[in-house]
């Protein structure tokens, strides 16, 4: 197969496509930042982020530019929002290790300085008494091509049916403008709508600079459970909130659509124009 950084190629079948030899499934989440792009959301934190960088530093900032340092000094303020970026999936991957620890019934790593989500998380459980049944599962949908990992399924106390709940985690008050962001449901249903659950990590490679998952005949899996709802878990140090996602037909559909859209972006938009042509020579005169 030759070598191409097109979404149909990193998808692509190796072998017979019925004894499922290899199958490259994209992630979910980069689908959707495919599809999506940056919303008007994320924009709006990133120039935030970086013009409080800029007015709390200042001082350093000016001291760049007197030195005649202007490129240096823009790299500082437009690098700035990795750091704040870093910082909260680092938040979230330990915040969600904790939970996922507790959840499976082992005494999980505490640090002090996410007491305050884990405290939050302590209250949920304690009010809605969740009876984990997944918790960190890798999920496949090898029809539509991707893979990814859910949160939870659990049963919720006064529930008779499974609940998929995927954990988020923010520093911002209630008052601000903070998740579950629209993208999130698409993610959920995607989940939702998987076709199984591996029982052992994911295979993971990355090809053309973006990460897919590897589904064949080794990859062991059970059905995925149909789950009655989904909701979203926005925990803070503030509060925590359970959020209700739709996963109904239409947001399914909007979620293929995502599917197309990455398609187009990766591959078929790049092979959508040819080369000028030109005009046919004129005869010459006789």
């Amino acid at each position: 197969m030759a070598a191409s950084s097109g979404l149909d190629d990193q998808m692509a079948v190796s072998g017979d496509a019925e004894s499922l030899e290899e199958v490259r499934l994209y992630s979910v989440t980069n689908l959707n930042k495919l599809a999506l792009g940056a919303g008007e959301g994320l924009m709006t934190w990133i120039a935030n982020t970086c013009s409080d960088f800029a007015v709390n530093n200042h001082d350093a900032i000016g001291a760049l530019l007197a030195a005649g340092e202007k490129e240096a000094a823009r790299n500082l303020i437009r690098d700035s929002r990795w750091r704040k970026t870093d910082q909260a999936a680092e938040r979230g991957t330990l915040v969600h290790a904790v939970a996922e620890a507790m959840a499976l019934g082992v005494e999980p790593k505490l640090y002090d300085h996410l007491q305050p989500w884990v405290d939050q998380w302590e209250l949920f459980l304690a009010d809605f008494k969740p009876k984990f049944l997944m918790a960190e599962a890798p999920v496949y949908n090898v029809k539509h091509r991707y893979a990814g990992t859910l949160d939870i399924i659990a049963e919720l106390d006064g529930l008779d049916y499974p609940v998929m709940i995927d954990v988020k985690t923010t520093e911002k008050k209630p008052e601000e403008n903070r998740p579950p962001y629209e993208e999130t449901s698409l993610q959920i249903v995607a989940y939702a709508r998987a076709e199984m659950v591996g029982v052992s990590p994911m295979a993971q490679r990355t090809y053309g600079g973006r990460r897919y998952y590897i589904f064949n005949s080794d990859t062991k899996t059970v059905p995925m459970p149909k789950v009655g709802a989904a909701f979203v878990l926005v925990i803070s140090p503030y509060d925590y909130q359970l959020v209700p996602c739709r996963i109904e037909n239409d947001v399914w559909h909007v979620f293929l659509n995502v599917i197309d859209i990455a398609r187009w972006r990766t591959d078929l938009a790049k092979r959508t124009f040819g080369p000028a042509i030109t005009p046919p020579k004129k005869e010459e005169a006789a």
